[in-house]
């Protein structure tokens, strides 16, 4: 059987597996067996305009796919040559993959140098999915196939597979050099939830000289300390594994951009293809690192593209709407967009100063991941942009996967995060036809308010004051709002509490509160925002049973350590093994920066976490 291949450079692009049935036009493999392939764009022999894609990050595809890649390089590419091709010859290169076997096709590859595409035979015995199985841990961390293979498993969080791909298991030697593998070894471990397993292949690849994978295994090494509490805040806040674990992560940044300040762009494409993952590499983690409303995908024409793209109007709509508010609730309407710039310190912060000063648009900070309202007083989230579009991906989740339930807000303070959940709600009321029912007795999704609208109380257990840092908080501190503050939030965004069937407030201490919250269809949603060890506590508690298969628990502030000790109890005492996730905050620590894009370089702490209940499995 013939499969076109490259025999020079490095085949990539925007990819996914192709699941299910085999696409139009392709064959199987008769063993069965999935053939590995690399494929150039799909045009006439003639045209030298196709580009094959050097390094860009791989996610695999169907190569007659005509939706836009995701990854930066591909998506320059596609934009600028695929774009205009009739929908059934679009296409991109693709590394080696596990997909159908499709045809041979001639094509013409050019970028920068000419690459030759031939045809040649590619054994589907050596091919297949099985011959990653059957290596040894010592052979996959040496073939880019298999680590690819892998890494696309664990961007879909899929650790099992990856682990059998990769030949890991408990006591595994590790191969010498082999960074990348140990990376991914590691990020299946924290997936898998075996701790100890992931520092250990973690620091092995950190102690390693410095590489393409170091950003990588800083950053998930960073998650992996916020899942380890300290015994005591004084410990958490001086010496502690997060502070230190930061102070990695940001190193590795620096360490790595002057390093990609140095090297030629094929260089950077060939460092960036055997950077591996990192925990904020999976799905969802790189929807919010990659939201086309930031201000870094959306300068000029790109915002009017990516709007365009966009199948109806309504669409289009609902997305200025719900980018709107979200401006409104990080008071990024009315503050000062200087104020960022003005609050830098260090070495380059007079540079930037002048800098900003002397280009067109002053120094008016951008709209990016790390925008927030930096005030506890007023009608505003109290969340960083990067936690508002993490509750848009949820909610969009729950509605049109139909999963049963209510919203719940425990911690609501004056209501701004409430008002973008109720904001999201609206997408209930649109077509009916094709959404999943709401409730089986066809009640509207409502949004509980819960809050003792007395500020975070004190701590009662003796875990709680060894842990809480808000317990020495000011009383001006202690997210302290009445319910009639929260009343008047909701009236400003033109929502009516009062007459709204979909709001109901629930005043109260948590565990008084909730325990007896009328919830008779489950929750689909629970978002804690509780600052102390007690309250998240009872809010899990009061909650975790009564959520839905497929729903959502939002746990906000887990950079407190009591907060994280509360979360961390609760699932050891609950025996929660669904893997417990980090929301980016920045392009620094977290989401991957995409270095030959101009970004605002901020640094947040990890202040949002997650997991959901997995949905049951048919049969």
């Amino acid at each position: 059987m013939e499969l076109l291949v490259a025999t020079k450079g490095i085949m990539d692009g925007a990819t996914r597996v192709a699941k299910g049935a085999a696409p139009a036009g392709a064959r199987e493999n008769p063993r069965g067996h999935n053939v590995v392939a690399r494929f150039c764009p799909v045009v006439d022999k003639n045209d030298k305009s196709a580009v094959c894609v050097e390094g860009a990050r791989t996610e695999v595809r169907d190569p007659r796919d005509p939706r836009e890649p995701q990854s930066g390089e591909a998506r320059a590419i596609w934009k600028g040559h695929f774009g205009q091709l009739p929908t059934y010859q679009r296409g991109v290169a693709v590394r080696p993959c596990l997909s159908y076997l499709y045809p041979p096709m001639r094509v013409g590859c050019v970028r920068r140098h000419v690459h030759n595409c031939v045809h040649t035979k590619v054994s589907s015995k050596m091919a297949g999915r099985d011959s990653h199985a059957k290596m040894a841990p010592s052979r996959c961390a040496h073939s880019p196939a298999c680590l690819e293979a892998a890494e696309l498993h664990l961007r879909d969080g899929d650790w099992q597979t990856a682990q059998r791909v990769l030949r890991y298991s408990a006591g595994a030697r590790p191969p010498k050099s082999a960074a990348r593998w140990m990376n991914a070894v590691g990020l299946s471990c924290v997936l898998a939830g075996d701790l100890p397993s992931a520092v250990a292949w973690l620091e092995k690849s950190l102690a390693l000289p410095f590489g393409a994978t170091h950003l990588a295994a800083a950053k998930t090494f960073y998650w992996v300390a916020h899942l380890q509490p300290e015994a005591t805040h004084a410990l958490a806040n001086v010496n502690g594994s997060v502070a230190k674990a930061a102070s990695l992560a940001f190193g590795a940044f620096q360490q790595t951009r002057a390093h990609v300040d140095a090297i030629s762009d094929d260089s950077l494409a060939e460092w960036e293809l055997n950077a591996g993952p990192s925990i904020f590499d999976l799905a969802l983690q790189r929807q919010i690192c990659e939201h086309p409303t930031y201000d870094r995908h959306t300068r000029g024409r790109q915002r009017h593209k990516a709007e365009g793209r966009l199948d109806d109007e309504a669409a289009r709509w609902r997305r200025r709407y719900i980018d709107l508010l979200q401006r409104s609730l990080t008071r990024y309407l009315s503050r000062d967009l200087a104020e960022d710039v003005r609050d830098l310190r260090g070495e380059e912060a007079s540079a930037v100063l002048e800098q900003c000063e002397s280009s067109g648009r002053g120094c008016e900070s951008p709209w990016h991941i790390g925008q927030g309202a930096n005030s506890p007083f007023g009608p505003w989230a109290q969340k960083y942009l990067s936690g508002l579009v993490h509750l848009n991906y949820l909610v969009d989740d729950v509605l049109e996967a139909g999963t049963p339930g209510d919203l719940l807000e425990a911690g609501c303070y004056t209501a701004g995060t409430a008002v973008l959940l109720r904001a999201l709600l609206e997408q209930d009321n649109l077509e009916p036809e094709s959404r999943p029912p709401t409730h089986s007795s066809g009640q509207p999704r409502r949004l509980l308010l819960a809050d003792s609208f007395e500020g975070i109380p004190q701590p009662r257990t003796e875990r709680g004051k060894q842990l809480d840092t808000s317990a020495a908080w000011p009383s001006e501190l202690r997210y302290s709002a009445s319910e009639r503050e929260a009343r008047s939030t909701l009236r400003r965004y033109g929502f009516e509490p009062e007459a709204d069937e979909r709001i109901e407030f629930l005043p109260g201490y948590f565990n008084e509160s909730l325990p007896t919250a009328p919830t008779p269809h489950g929750l689909a949603l629970v978002h804690i925002d509780a600052d102390a060890y007690d309250s998240v506590l009872d809010a899990l508690r009061g909650t975790w049973g009564r959520v839905t298969p497929g729903g959502y628990v939002v746990i906000d502030d887990f950079h407190l350590p009591g907060v994280r000790a509360a979360v961390l109890d609760f699932r050891r005492e609950a025996g929660i093994t669904e893997p417990l996730l980090p929301v980016p905050s920045d392009h620094v620590t977290t989401c991957t920066p995409a270095w030959d894009v101009p970004d605002v370089l901020t640094v947040h702490p990890l202040t949002v976490a997650y997991w959901s209940r997995a949905r049951s499995r048919p049969g």
